[in-house]
């Protein structure tokens, strides 16, 4: 649903409904890797439908999951994605492109390969 161009008002509400129980489960049953990343979609779900305020809760969440759990690259690498598109949205200066940069330099080849067209995304937008 985040994907499509255009939702009806039951869609966002699945959306949210969708993003809140996986958080929920994997609260539940799930490692902190699960719950970090259930965040992280709860973070874009919010962003799809433009509350920010609600879309940086949530990628907080995950940032300070990560740092907690000493998580790999990747994870600090799409933490500070979903901060810089709120920044982007926000108009506000990039203070997490850097961030993004250094996590996505330590990843290894296989996942730059996939991960640097969201980087030059991210870039363009600035």
């Amino acid at each position: 649903l985040e994907e499509q161009e255009f939702l009806t008002e039951n869609e966002k509400k699945l959306m949210l409904k969708a993003a809140h129980a996986a958080l929920n489960y994997w609260k539940l049953a799930g490692t902190w890797l699960e719950v970090e990343r259930a965040e992280y979609r709860l973070s874009q779900s919010y962003f799809r439908l433009r509350d920010l305020i609600s879309s940086i809760k949530h990628a907080n969440q995950c940032l300070t999951i990560c740092e907690e759990n000493k998580a790999p690259a990747l994870e600090f690498f799409f933490a500070y994605e979903a901060l810089c598109k709120i920044e982007i949205e926000m108009k506000q200066p990039l203070r997490s492109l850097e961030k993004m940069k250094n996590y996505f330099q330590l990843l290894n080849d296989s996942d730059q390969s996939w991960c640097e067209p969201i980087l030059k995304q991210i870039e363009s937008n600035k």
